[in-house]
């Protein structure tokens, strides 16, 4: 299927975590809300350090895995292409410290703060030399100075670079074919979206007897050792691993939400009762995005099952890394197609016997009980009102949905990306009033997460 062009063989390492950022194009509809939100100065880039000779003597020259003009084809339906060096000599230092356990291949397009956020966090742990990036058609023009001078800021301090042109149908083919790149330098690959931040759950003890805190045992970690732990521990089945996912409940929601509370039908008030005092204080982090909400968030919604469920994300031992699909939610590897990995985390009927009842038939859900992980993957999609908008429109617009008038209001017979279909009906009906647009985000993202989530506290990762 690929016809592939000077590809090079890769370096075997230990681990590699290679992370392919995908960040979508925003919608024509809302340009200026797009210039607004993504056009801003660039005054934080410039806080991001550059790659300084004198501090890295001692440190171990990683040798670069690609040469200059790399790059792949699927007859004219994609192409990408490998950024070359841009650090003088090429040479790369190591940041990690993690060695080479993992490699991240991050999907995006127009990323922009997300992006930097992204690389803010992971970068600390495994370092941007083990970060993969797929820029996937962002606009290189004016319209997004941000992203542009950040990938070029990420090229000199490490990051492999990957631009793809070619329909956001063939996501995986792109996703896939680079990771392969890497599956030789690397002991685990992790295929994420440029919203996405792993973390590690760590049991905690109970503190504070009489407050919320009780309502949690796990606490969530982001550090070098808690990282390896939770890889070291992993069995070697030859099948992809799942984490447990949890959405950012966004930090504009409001009283009574930021509380972890809401008002049922009947106008009575449920919920957890969060005390206040438990959460961190917040500052301002330089090495994330400034002007942006995210050293403001307090809580992820976390599911009742506290375990991965069949539609959460994946990662791979690189040695049996095989393919992944357009969402990452189930994958294949050398041993398992993604058939038989969805049959068998399907439900399952089964015929028990019950000695002095005799038979009988039950439902029981096996998915995934042997492929958990202690990792969490935070889902970072909105946090305030204005990028939950602009993802659902940029959605709607990738996938064909943005329509006047929608044909298909009830998204009959629409599989694929179905969320974003309704996500553009509901947009519809508000007939883009923004007070009913604010009363529509508050009843669908924030009452909905924490009506039927339980809350877990995030804000000390972001945090000095």
């Amino acid at each position: 299927m690929f016809s592939k062009l000077h590809l090079p063989s890769v370096a075997s390492s230990k681990v590699t975590v290679a992370i392919v950022i995908y960040i979508l194009a925003g919608s024509n509809i809302i340009y200026g809300l797009r210039w607004s939100l993504f056009s801003r100065t660039v005054e934080s880039l410039m806080d991001i350090p550059l790659v300084k000779q004198e501090n890295n003597e001692g440190k171990q020259i990683i040798q670069d895995t690609f040469s200059k003009g790399t790059y792949f084809q699927s007859k004219n339906l994609y192409t990408c292409k490998l950024q070359p060096r841009a650090a003088g000599s090429g040479r790369r230092y190591s940041t990690s410290n993690v060695g080479n356990l993992a490699t991240l291949i991050v999907f995006q397009s127009n990323g922009g703060r997300q992006l930097q956020n992204f690389m803010a966090h992971h970068t600390s742990v495994v370092g941007t030399e083990h970060v993969v990036i797929v820029d996937h058609q962002s606009d290189r023009t004016l319209a997004d100075t941000e992203t542009m001078a950040l990938l070029e800021n990420y090229n000199i301090l490490g990051s492999d670079i990957w631009r793809c042109d070619g329909s956001f149908d063939y996501k995986a083919n792109m996703w896939s074919e680079i990771i392969h790149q890497y599956t030789n330098s690397s002991e685990f690959v992790f295929p994420l979206d440029v919203d996405e931040l792993i973390t590690v759950k760590m049991k905690k003890g109970i503190q504070a007897a009489g407050t919320w805190e009780q309502y949690e045992d796990e606490i969530l970690s982001w550090n070098a050792n808690d990282f390896s732990n939770s890889l070291d521990a992993l069995p070697d089945l030859e099948k992809p691993f799942k984490f447990e996912k949890g959405e950012v409940l966004p930090v504009d929601c409001g009283d009574p939400y930021d509380k972890w509370q809401y008002y049922d039908r009947e106008g009575k008030l449920r919920g957890v009762a969060i005390n206040n005092t438990s959460v961190h204080s917040t500052t301002t982090i330089s090495q994330y995005a400034k002007r942006q909400t995210i050293h403001e968030v307090k809580y992820a919604g976390r599911g009742s099952a506290r375990s991965a469920q069949w539609m959460d994300k994946v990662f791979m031992r690189s040695k049996d890394f095989s393919q992944t699909d357009k969402g990452n939610h189930f994958g294949a590897t050398h041993k398992y197609s993604k058939r038989a990995l969805q049959n068998e985390s399907r439900p399952k009927n089964i015929t028990t016997h019950v000695p002095g009842k005799g038979e009988r038939n039950e439902t029981v859900k096996l998915a995934w009980k042997d492929q958990t992980s202690g990792l969490f993957l935070l889902h970072l999609n909105a946090l305030n009102f204005e990028e939950f908008l602009m993802h659902a429109l940029r959605g709607a617009s990738d996938m064909n949905f943005n329509q006047f008038p929608n044909p298909n209001p009830q998204c009959k017979g629409i599989i694929i990306s179905v969320d974003y279909c309704h996500l553009w009906t509901r947009v519809m009906a508000t007939g883009f009033n923004p007070r009913k647009m604010k009363k529509w985000y508050r009843e669908e993202v924030c009452q909905n997460m924490v009506a039927s989530k339980t809350p877990f506290p995030i804000n000390h990762l972001f945090i000095s």
